[in-house]
């Protein structure tokens, strides 16, 4: 579900025209998004940091699987979901390395950004903003497609 292990974006463009609607989800951490200056200086810190981010990555996978599965039992067949950032289903991933394929095929999903989605210019047409440098809480940014 990691570049270069996805569809091209040009089969991704034709794949997006089979779909008329989207739900976008978010999730908003308890990591402040000064803390990532901090990563840099201390190394317990951003290991601190990584456990957490993953934890808020997992959660909005969760969701964005839930979704996913209940769109598909309502009929939506084509429903597709998409997390945001790399994937946190495992600490290490063995297929990025070549070695075995993914340990969770069913439970993996391509990021937004992975598949050529602009995620701030479509959370910004949702009313949904991400702000980047600023003192807010992190977001997490989730979509699922439905026909």
């Amino acid at each position: 579900m990691c570049p270069p292990n996805l569809i091209s974006l040009d089969e991704f463009r034709k794949a997006l025209a089979l779909y008329s609607k989207g739900i976008l989800i978010q999730v908003e951490t308890d990591l402040d998004s000064r803390d990532k200056v901090k990563r840099d200086l201390d190394e317990r810190l951003c290991n601190d940091l990584d456990s957490r981010s993953a934890k808020w990555k997992l959660k909005l996978h969760r969701i964005v699987n839930e979704i996913e599965t209940l769109a598909f039992k309502q009929g939506g067949y084509l429903a597709a979901g998409f997390v945001g950032g790399d994937c946190a289903l495992c600490k290490h991933c063995v297929a990025i390395k070549g070695e075995t394929n993914c340990r969770f095929p069913f439970k993996a999903r391509p990021s937004m950004e992975a598949m050529g989605i602009d995620v701030i210019k479509t959370c910004s047409k949702a009313g949904m903003p991400i702000y980047l440098s600023s003192p807010r809480r992190v977001r997490w940014t989730g979509l699922v497609l439905v026909e």
